[in-house]
């Protein structure tokens, strides 16, 4: 009677993505998080690791605080900063530096509902280019 498109697992699966995209343990919806993909994709520079090797391992984890306004309270922080300089890997310094202006570039996040903004004023945003650019 159903076909796959009504198999409950593959929802699951394509929530599990959606939340690893931007980080386990958050509150923001599905939907937010699929509005933030969206807006951050927009100017997202992935062609700057093109090339790279293994490239869906250049995963970026970015601290980010915002205003009621949807405006950064301040400059996201680089929650993996220290495994990416350890790393010695060029490609993955670039893809922390691409997210970064991303993030900063794409504001004001003016979509998400303000009557809910204890629950994404402070988040984590992971820029995994597997999920984000298909890599």
């Amino acid at each position: 009677q159903g076909d796959a498109s009504d198999d409950p697992g593959e929802t699951d699966e394509i929530a599990d993505k959606a939340r690893e995209a931007i980080g386990e343990g958050d509150r923001l919806t599905a939907t937010d998080i699929d509005r933030m993909r969206a807006a951050v994709s927009r100017c997202w520079n992935a062609s700057a690791i093109i090339g790279a090797p293994n490239p869906e391992k250049l995963v970026v984890v970015l601290d980010v605080d915002l205003n009621r306004d949807g405006t950064l309270r301040g400059a996201p922080r680089v929650a993996n900063a220290l495994e990416i300089s350890v790393s010695g890997n060029r490609f993955w310094k670039v893809a922390e530096q691409n997210a970064i202006r991303a993030v900063v570039g794409c504001q004001p996040y003016d979509f998400l509902d303000p009557a809910r903004y204890d629950d994404w004023s402070e988040f984590q945003f992971n820029f995994d280019p597997a999920s984000m650019a298909g890599f």
